[in-house]
């Protein structure tokens, strides 16, 4: 009886060395498959705007959101195209036609995969890639794809404001750096006095050589219906560079609100990137009750309007741009301040 139990306790101990390190073996050698559980990063986000315009024109703008650190260097680009007023592609809606890039590089590690998605837009829309699309099962795609392919895409999520669109790329035999880079629609199932807002969020996944990081960089997109056209609906702003639309018979001024405190000396541009000939915008700055206290009209080919005024009270002070009658584009409106 005895033997029978010393037996019995060795087989136990035997099992409970034998076990563990045969698991431990054979996990080092890749037969389990582990699922690694990333830290997760978010950048703090980018905002681009513009108003939205009431006629087909180019925007050629750039939005980008960028982290780097000593292991890794991470980068989503947007490149904001043009703006197809009622196209006729999408039956007649609004769209704003843009390239989406992703870079990734690894200094000692891998990149694992690269997620897309286009989400929170409140409005009818929809997104599409540009030329993607399933034919007998196959998937085909168009764009630039450096160690990267594609496990799955969605899009023409209409009735998802979470989720418009996305696409999920695998890294290929564990790549340092990776790139992907394809046209998008954005359309616009409105009417033109509505606004829109879309986050568009690149989350890459990579392995630095000892552990697994997730980063998320977010990019939101608006566009803002024309409702500025007088001191009482004027836009409330921010220092900074906000893009708008003007139009000399539909849209020819627009105001807008900004906070300023006593003794700040406020410095404001006008500027357009690409000045049709014959185009020449005014600026103009009212004080809080309404007074004109200072402008800029030069109207000289390519000039850039400027207004540099120490503010002589704290309050909601006003902006005007003014086309003269004489055609539409885009233009950037420059707010910057600093205290004496």
């Amino acid at each position: 009886m005895e033997e029978n139990r010393r037996k019995w306790i060795i087989s136990v101990a035997t099992i409970a060395i034998i076990v563990p390190v045969s698991l431990m073996v054979l996990s080092l050698n890749g037969f389990f498959s582990q699922s690694p559980t990333p830290e997760g990063i978010t950048v703090e986000t980018v905002t681009w705007e513009i108003e939205r315009p009431s006629e087909m024109l180019g925007i050629h703008q750039i939005a980008e959101n960028i982290y780097t650190n000593e292991e890794a260097s991470l980068n989503l680009t947007i490149y904001l195209d043009d703006y197809d007023e009622e196209c006729g592609m999408y039956g007649g809606y609004d769209s704003l036609a843009m390239n989406v890039s992703v870079a990734a590089e690894v200094g000692n590690g891998f990149v694992k995969n690269v997620n897309i998605t286009f989400y929170n837009d409140t409005q009818p829309s929809q997104v599409r890639w540009a030329d993607w699309y399933r034919l007998n099962g196959r998937l085909h795609y168009t764009g630039q794809f450096e160690n990267l392919s594609v496990a799955d895409y969605s899009q023409y999520r209409e009735s998802e404001q979470y989720m418009k669109a996305s696409t999920n790329l695998e890294g290929i035999n564990k790549p340092s750096a990776v790139y992907f880079n394809t046209p998008m629609h954005w359309i616009l199932r409105t009417a033109n006095d509505k606004s829109h807002q879309i986050t568009v969020a690149s989350e890459i996944t990579y392995n630095n050589g000892t552990a697994y990081k997730r980063v998320v960089l977010p990019i939101v997109l608006r566009v803002i219906a024309d409702a500025d056209d007088s001191f009482e609906t004027a836009r409330t702003i921010s220092f900074g560079n906000h893009t708008a639309f003007i139009h000399w018979g539909d849209d020819p001024e627009d105001y807008y609100r900004i906070w300023l405190d006593q003794n700040q000396v406020i410095n404001i541009q006008l500027s357009m990137p690409e000045p049709p000939s014959g185009l020449y915008l005014d600026l103009y700055l009212y004080s809080p009750d309404g007074s004109l206290v200072a402008n800029s009209t030069s109207r000289k080919p390519d000039s850039i309007e400027q207004i540099t005024y120490t503010i002589n009270q704290s309050g909601n002070w006003y902006i005007r741009v003014l086309n003269l009658p004489s055609g539409y584009n885009l233009y950037t409106l420059s707010i910057g301040a600093e205290q004496p």
